[in-house]
């Protein structure tokens, strides 16, 4: 994400943060955006809040108008694993 951020900023692409802990600091924040990029994590099965957070997302962005909605959710490696020796972990799923 930071390696993200900065590479974003050397384009003179400006990019407001925001941390939701809640639904209700997730609305205020999208207030007056018409892009939203949302990161999270790749475990969404194993956390159904993350899933309930991105589609609470998708309703919001709609509920404020916003144009161009994008969700990024990363591999995560160190959960990544096969015993295949000519396929990775990628190939396999």
């Amino acid at each position: 994400m930071y390696t993200f951020q900065r590479e974003l900023a050397a384009a003179s692409v400006q990019v407001e943060k925001v941390m939701a802990g809640n639904g209700s600091s997730l609305d205020i924040a999208m207030e007056g955006a018409d892009k939203v990029v949302y990161f999270t994590h790749d475990y969404t099965s194993m956390c159904p809040d993350k899933n309930d957070f991105l589609v609470g997302t998708s309703k919001l962005a709609k509920k404020h108008g916003v144009k161009n909605l994008v969700a990024v959710c990363p591999v995560e490696h160190d959960l990544a694993y096969t015993e295949d020796q000519t396929r990775s972990w990628v190939q396999m799923r």
